[in-house]
């Protein structure tokens, strides 16, 4: 058994240090692929929310159109009743300027209807495309994060391999006296070429 680092080889000793040096690399990845899965996890959350919130402005467009479009016919019927009053008030007949009066607000009432109508479908129709979108997002959010799950796992795998196999590489060439120095750096070769893949 020797005690002095120069019969371990200067190979075996840099393939040592190198594993070491590749497991703290690998288990860092690990730890920032942790890191970007968290916050892939909390883009998801919020373009849920965002999904949620869409949802619901698209509903409240939906009913205001509906409740536009009731107030509208109302006043449309106000303003012909009152038209008729007015004219029957008068000893008139419901002819001539009257008439006309009443038929051009009667149109002017459907063009303002089908101005809310189309206005509402436009606003709705925009809310139900983000809602998409958010959807879509939160989708990919989702698969980021798990692609980051795995690369994190892939990492913390790898790391620990490399520093056993540094670990017992060293342990070997103490024991050895550097003897199995050729035989531990072939090992750490061929075990890192198998975690590298």
């Amino acid at each position: 058994m020797s005690g002095s680092t120069s019969g371990f080889g200067m190979a075996g000793v840099n393939q040592v240090a190198g594993f070491i040096g590749g497991a703290f690399t690998d288990l860092a990845a690990a730890q920032a692929g942790r890191t970007t899965a968290s916050g892939e996890l909390a883009a998801a959350a919020g373009f849920g929310q965002a999904t949620q919130e869409a949802y619901s402005n698209e509903q409240q467009t939906e009913a205001a159109g509906k409740l536009q479009l009731i107030q509208q016919q109302r006043q449309l019927y106000q303003v012909g009743g009152t038209a008729q009053a007015q004219t029957a008030g008068q000893g008139l007949k419901l002819e001539g300027s009257a008439a006309s009066i009443l038929r051009n607000t009667a149109a002017q009432g459907a063009v303002a209807q089908q101005l809310t109508s189309t206005q509402t479908a436009i606003n709705a129709a925009g809310y139900m495309a983000q809602m998409q979108s958010d959807t879509q997002e939160q989708m990919q959010a989702m698969e980021a994060e798990k692609a980051a799950k795995g690369a994190a796992s892939s990492g913390l795998i790898g790391g620990l391999i490399k520093g056993v196999t540094a670990v017992a590489g060293a342990v070997a060439m103490f024991y050895t006296g550097g003897a199995a120095a050729p035989l531990v750096a072939g090992a750490l070769t061929a075990e890192n070429a198998a975690t590298t893949r």
